[in-house]
C-alpha cells in the first residue's frame, strides 16, 4: 500500500508542477522605473502645450 500512496505522491506533485508552469506563462515583466520615466514625459509633454485634453483629442481624430 505504501508503493501506492508514493505513486498518488508523485503524481500529486507532477501536477502541481504543470500548474505552475502555466501560471508562468501568462506572467509579464514590467520595467515600473521605465513606465514612471515614460508617464512623467508624457504629462510634461501635455502640461508644455496648455491645451484642454479635449481640444487637442478633436484636433487628433479629425486628422485621422
Amino acid at each position: 500500500m505504501k508503493k501506492v500512496n508514493k505513486q498518488e505522491t508523485a503524481e500529486g506533485s507532477i501536477d502541481e508542477t504543470e500548474e505552475n508552469d502555466n501560471t508562468e506563462q501568462y506572467e509579464q515583466c514590467v520595467d515600473i522605473v521605465e513606465c514612471k520615466k515614460r508617464l512623467r514625459e508624457a504629462y510634461e509633454t501635455i502640461l508644455m502645450y496648455k491645451v484642454p485634453l479635449d481640444d487637442l483629442d478633436r484636433k487628433f481624430h479629425r486628422r485621422i
